[in-house]
């Protein structure tokens, strides 16, 4: 059991990543658990200096319960949404000491329980625009020694007022902006073509409707003749 920051006594796994075969990918885990606990009773992950540069994929696999994600001074360099995907229960993350440079549009849009996020001594630069408002739960926030060198415990009224900061001191990259563009354009066009695919059969019992409803006035026509 363990204590860290603002998640308390919850069972974690104080671990180091071995590299065997794939090594952005967990492959097994040592499973030395205290008795009576298995790998669905972890709720947090603590990392801690090692040479890592990535997050590692396919945790979730194993510990699919996670609310508190650590990897402090792990030399982490990009990080994405889909790394924290995985993660829905997460209630906080703790990144301190790492080289991430930017953080993309949307990107906690998948992890709305935070309430704890920190960049601490990140060399953080561009932030997509809104990514930590839709956060309403956030309310511990540590930013120093990046663009928006903030530190914020258990305080959501000065989250969001720091938070304001964020497009002007840490505007995003060209290429970001660009990326979320093409990445709109293509969810329109996604959404049209389910609604084109929910129209075109409606389109089609429409004309077979009308096609009987023809056929149905016909006869009614010849009917009346014969009368």
């Amino acid at each position: 059991m363990k204590n860290h920051w603002q998640v308390t006594f919850i069972y974690t796994c104080t671990g180091r990543i071995d590299f065997i075969g794939d090594p952005k990918n967990v492959s097994n885990v040592s499973q030395n658990h205290i008795e009576g606990r298995n790998n669905i009773d972890v709720l947090g992950i603590f990392v801690e200096n090692q040479t890592l540069g990535f997050l590692p994929r396919n945790i979730d696999n194993f510990f699919p319960n996670l609310e508190s994600l650590v990897f402090r001074h792990t030399r982490i360099e990009n990080l994405f949404p889909s790394d924290l995907r995985v993660f829905p229960n997460l209630i906080q993350i703790d990144l301190r000491g790492n080289f991430i440079r930017q953080l993309d549009f949307h990107f906690f849009k998948n992890n709305l329980r935070l309430s704890a996020i920190s960049f601490n001594c990140n060399p953080l630069n561009h932030i997509g625009h809104g990514v930590f408002d839709v956060l309403d739960e956030l309310t511990s926030l540590w930013t120093p020694g990046t663009c928006n060198p903030l530190l914020i415990v258990n305080n959501r009224t000065q989250v969001v007022s720091g938070i304001r900061d964020f497009p002007r001191l840490c505007p995003p990259t060209f290429e970001m902006i660009e990326r979320e563009i093409l990445t709109g354009k293509s969810f329109e066009r996604a959404v049209d073509e389910r609604i084109a695919d929910r129209i075109n059969p409606l389109t089609m019992q429409v004309f077979q409707l009308r096609q009987e409803l023809i056929q149905l006035e016909h006869r009614i026509a010849v009917l009346e003749g014969m009368n």
